[in-house]
């Protein structure tokens, strides 16, 4: 299955999310204080959107996040994001290539 193309252009992907209220990220944080996971697999992390949000807060609660993307250039840029977070977000925090369609195998190799 291609992708598409603002998938490979991070700066494209970010102008698209930059300053819309997506909404989302709340709902997970919100879920996330409700749950008390000890670990959280975010698929397709992309730029680190919500990802690293959700590693603060797992920093501070005390659950780790990891991060999995396909495309080497979305990963890129999260791990870009990432190095400007504090120690304990980035001790809470794991980005790693693989693909949701072959999860099984993505998830062997973290």
């Amino acid at each position: 299955m291609p992708v598409e193309e603002v998938y490979r252009r991070p700066d494209d992907y970010e102008l698209e999310t930059l300053g819309h209220e997506i909404g989302d990220l709340a709902f997970w944080q919100a879920l996330l204080r409700r749950e008390r996971p000890r670990r959280v697999l975010e698929i397709g992390s992309g730029c680190g959107r919500l990802t690293l949000p959700l590693a603060r807060q797992g920093a501070a609660q005390g659950f780790s996040v990891t991060g999995l993307e396909m495309e080497p250039a979305m990963l890129a840029r999260a791990q870009q994001h990432a190095s400007a977070e504090s120690a304990a977000t980035q001790r809470a925090l794991r980005l790693a290539q693989g693909d949701a369609r072959d999860l099984d195998g993505a998830l062997r190799r973290l």
